[in-house]
């Protein structure tokens, strides 16, 4: 069992709205469906999330993450009309490091 988080940038309000939550759990039911985990529990507030997660092979977790991050990211910033790093598309949870490479403010992934 993993748990993973995410913290936007500067503890910024990420969802502010009913229509933020609703987006997301729409990127995360896409996310689920192409990178397949069981997902045991989640919780999102308003400036990050947590998932407790189980994966059946190597790679789940990193796979899953990675693209529910980015992919939530990029649809946040088209939503607000946005730009720049305010919303981090990696992900961090407790002991195994993963940076994501080419990214200014990335954050280090420890399971």
């Amino acid at each position: 069992m993993y748990h993973v988080l995410n913290r936007s940038v500067g503890k910024r309000h990420r969802f502010s709205k009913d229509a933020d939550f609703e987006a997301f759990q729409r990127v995360m039911i896409e996310a689920h469906q192409r990178h397949p985990i069981h997902i045991r529990s989640s919780c999102v507030l308003s400036n990050h999330w947590h998932f407790a997660v189980w994966p059946d092979a190597d790679g789940q977790v990193t796979a899953f993450f990675l693209w529910l991050a980015h992919t939530h990211a990029m649809c946040w910033r088209v939503a607000h009309r946005t730009v720049g790093y305010g919303h981090p598309s990696s992900f961090a949870g407790p002991s195994l490091h993963v940076a994501l490479p080419h990214h200014p403010y990335r954050r280090i992934l420890t399971l």
